[in-house]
């Protein structure tokens, strides 16, 4: 079993924003799969929410991008 779905140690929530279950991840997981999320955490942007809801996503799409 892995951090994900043992949910410890993570540091931020994503969410798709239409009610469904929001998922607990690891900020440094997420930006080493993604420039976008790179630049969020670790450039300019800086983003320090701990919860960080993205509405134009479908929940199995966010599932499966943070589950790879």
């Amino acid at each position: 079993m892995n951090l994900l779905e043992k949910q410890i140690l993570y540091d931020m929530t994503l969410s798709s924003g239409n009610g469904c279950q929001p998922i607990r991840c690891h900020k440094c997981i997420l930006a080493s799969r993604s420039p976008v999320f790179e630049a969020m955490f670790c450039g300019p942007l800086d983003e320090s929410k701990e919860i960080i809801e993205i509405p134009d996503i479908e929940e199995s799409v966010l599932n499966s991008f943070v589950r790879l």
